[in-house]
């Protein structure tokens, strides 16, 4: 089992538990379908780097 969250000062967000490893498109997918829903102006988004997760730039991302 794979446990994706965000962590806030204030609790966690976007929780989800995928019965098996993740790969890139389901990363994708909840960067998009759950945690984008969440985010407030003003939000710091940081995420690992790890290879498996790796399927290009997600909608949205900014260039600066």
């Amino acid at each position: 089992m794979t446990f994706l969250a965000a962590l806030r000062c204030n609790g966690v967000t976007a929780p989800y538990v995928l019965d098996g490893p993740i790969n890139g498109e389901f990363f994708r997918a909840w960067v998009d379908q759950q945690l984008v829903p969440t985010l407030l102006p003003g939000d710091i988004v940081i995420m690992d780097n790890e290879e498996r997760m790796q399927v290009g730039k997600p909608q949205g991302q900014s260039h600066s």
